[in-house]
């Protein structure tokens, strides 16, 4: 914590019901919540007092809720899904796709390629000239409304 350093100072009654909780099979995480100090402390402790070591855990009971990074990429996957299809739906009678070294300040930068594609092959932009990158509109107007809803 930037230099600064924490103590818990531990008694004999906390002494031994850090063994008691220890032989109760509860995980450090437990532990340090029941005592009230940190994790590291109650494994420091335990190190200290010499207990015998556990079992290696075997089974890890998984989380019942995914870990954000995952909610969040199945989210991004979601709208890229859905930003394809509407792309596919309503695409301009003219094909202005266009790769990235074409880009310029007036062509849209929304991306054609599917969000789980392979990172080699040929990606390509929409390419619509209806872009102003230099005032902060990457997208034409139809992946404007696509990409921000509220705005119309």
């Amino acid at each position: 914590m930037n230099g600064v350093t924490m103590s818990f100072d531990w008694n004999d009654q906390q002494s031994e019901r850090l063994q008691a909780l220890y032989d109760s099979g509860l995980s450090f995480t437990q532990i340090a919540a029941d005592m009230g100090c940190s994790r590291n402390a109650a494994i420091g402790k335990a190190h200290r007092m010499h207990l015998a070591a556990r079992e290696p855990v075997l089974f890890v009971k998984k989380s019942p809720r995914p870990r954000v990074a995952h909610r969040v990429i199945d989210t991004i996957k979601e709208v890229f899904a859905v930003a394809a299809k509407k792309t596919e739906e309503t695409a301009p009678a003219k094909d202005y796709r266009c790769s990235i070294t074409e880009l310029n300040d007036k062509t849209c930068r929304f991306p054609m390629w599917a969000f789980d594609a392979p990172l080699h092959g040929e990606r390509f932009y929409c390419g619509v000239p209806e872009a102003e990158l230099s005032t902060g509109q990457p997208y034409c107007r139809k992946h404007a409304q696509l990409c921000n809803p509220q705005r119309q």
